[in-house]
């Protein structure tokens, strides 16, 4: 490997096992050696070496160099970490100036596929980013056994061409509440004041909305209240009418028959518009352009409906108590409700340059990460920061000043992983009695996520970041942008009444296909075909 260039890396992490001799550069290892590296075991080189990591550094994210992760794993492996961190806002442009100038790191590692489908086909052809097959094959046997074991791995990890060139992040585990990126809430309380139930059709949510208008459910003789307060059409409201979104993704969807669809452009789109217009122009709904101007009606306790990653964040956890997580509605009759959700799996988070000197060390440093301890390392910092093992092989949460949060342990959301219900089985919970409110708040918010929306709401199929082709690429690149851009366009006109969805909306459809929608929509048709046949 190559002394440090000062650029941008990331990490993730998996869950498998593979024996570990111990923590230490120092510790022996009795397994076969290819020049300087270990095919297996502990520590990874005999004599150290240096990786170069290049990241991209998160708001919460302590120094890097100081982290219990970085300082216990470089005595683990012998391998002396040289981070290469870049902020967000200059991460595009250290990115493109480091592969012009082709001074690159030996890894590249990035937190939800930062890194992009379209640059990794870009790289690839021109031999920047090395394919891992062969390497994979032989000294990486987490990542191996998820490629034969895990279809969300493969998917994620296999490009157009049927090779691996990158390494993702999978999250299947049914603790992971961010799967479903907005929860609808409801004022419990005030429908308890109401005599209401919680509503489960569309005109029963019309209804709810206008009993909450006009019935002063608050109590204070007044009419200040506001039904529903959305920021825009929340992807998860079309999910009413039957259209999942991806969250991680541009708008594209698939049906239960495998069908890749634009959701902007779909007729159950246009009923969810029609819906929302109707209560908007009614009062029933008010939409707000400032999140400040949002936050601050939720807080004040006037708002009954709104959609949010987690309510306690924004209302309090007091306040959150009068509210519960919502079923999605039927939209119609007809309609299959479901939720719009994030990806459980995030392609192209850690690649390795063709300026790496010793790619075995570097694949197998990875390899790590994806096995059940790796995954505690990873997510909790070394044994003792945040989480310790007991005598029964269990982790439980040591002592650790609650008020810091993981990411001064460990850089986390940077590195790769994969995590499962079976890998989180051997975590305990901390006592709620030892907890903040903020951290029982969280522990109910999982447990509450997982009732109600878990196995009951996610799509049958969802379209997720497809590898892409010199093809697909050329055709997307082309249209793309522009189709995107209008659509969103049209779907605040239209749901705000600057446009007339009943006699426009045919020429709305039309202009996309005009812009090449169709053309873009067979291109994802053919990669979506390909990596599910």
């Amino acid at each position: 490997m190559k002394c440090m260039k000062k650029i941008v890396a990331v990490l993730l992490t998996v869950a498998i096992v593979v024996g570990c001799s111990a923590c230490g550069g120092s510790a022996t290892n009795t397994n076969e050696l290819e020049g300087n590296t270990y095919v297996a075991g502990f520590p990874i080189v005999k004599e150290q070496e240096t990786l170069e990591i290049m990241t991209l550094k998160q708001l919460n994210h302590g120094d890097f160099d100081e982290m219990g992760f970085t300082k216990y794993y470089e005595e683990m492996t012998n391998i002396d970490i040289e981070w290469s961190v870049s902020e967000l806002d200059k991460y595009e442009s250290n990115m493109t100036l480091m592969f012009q100038s082709k001074n690159l790191p030996d890894v590249i590692s990035l937190p939800v596929n930062s890194f992009g489908s379209d640059r990794l086909l870009q790289y690839t052809k021109s031999g920047q980013v090395i394919q891992l097959n062969e390497l994979i094959d032989k000294y990486a046997p987490n990542i191996k056994k998820l490629l034969e074991t895990s279809p969300e791995f493969k998917k994620a990890a296999t490009a157009a061409d049927g090779n691996i060139y990158s390494l993702p992040t999978v999250q299947t585990d049914s603790t992971n509440h961010e799967r479903f990126p907005q929860k609808l809430y409801i004022r419990k309380t005030w429908l308890d004041n109401l005599g209401l139930d919680v509503p489960k059709t569309a005109e029963e949510f019309y209804d709810v909305l206008k009993a909450f208008k006009t019935g002063d459910p608050n109590g204070n003789g007044q009419q200040d209240e506001i039904p529903f307060a959305t920021q825009g059409i929340d992807p998860s409201f079309f999910g009413s009418f039957g259209i999942s979104f991806n969250y991680n993704n541009k708008s594209l969807c698939v049906d239960d028959n495998g069908k890749v669809m634009f959701g902007y452009g779909t007729d159950a789109t246009k009923e969810a518009l029609s819906f929302y217009n109707r209560l908007y122009s009614l009062g029933l709904a008010e939409n707000y352009d400032s999140s400040n101007k949002w936050t601050t009606k939720l807080k004040n306790g006037l708002v009954g409906v709104f959609y949010h990653l987690a309510a306690y964040t924004v209302v309090g956890t007091d306040l959150a108590d009068e509210y519960v997580m919502m079923e999605p509605f039927a939209g119609s009759s007809t309609a299959k409700p479901v939720m719009s959700v994030s990806g459980s799996y995030y392609p192209n988070t850690f690649v390795i340059t063709n300026q790496c000197e010793n790619p075995i060390a570097a694949i197998r440093w990875v390899d790590y990460l994806y096995s059940t301890e790796g995954y505690y390392l990873v997510t909790y910092g070394q044994p003792g920061d945040m989480i310790e093992k007991d005598d029964e092989g269990r982790w439980h949460y040591t002592d650790y000043d609650r008020s810091k949060d993981r990411f001064t342990f460990t850089p986390g959301l940077c590195l790769p992983y994969y995590v499962d219900d079976e890998t989180l089985s051997i975590f305990d919970e901390a006592d709620p009695a030892t907890m903040t409110d903020n951290e029982v708040a969280d522990l109910k918010l999982t447990e509450d996520t997982k009732n109600t929306y878990f196995g009951k709401y996610e799509p049958k199929n969802l379209f997720w970041m497809l590898p892409l082709d010199e093809q697909a690429a050329d055709v997307i690149d082309q249209y793309e942008d522009n189709i995107f851009e209008y659509a969103g366009q049209m779907m605040g006109e239209f749901a705000f009444g600057y446009r007339n969805i009943d006699t426009e909306w045919d020429a709305y459809v039309a202009e996309l296909n005009k812009k090449g929608l169709q053309l873009v929509l067979a291109e994802y048709q053919r990669l979506y075909d390909a990596v599910n046949e």
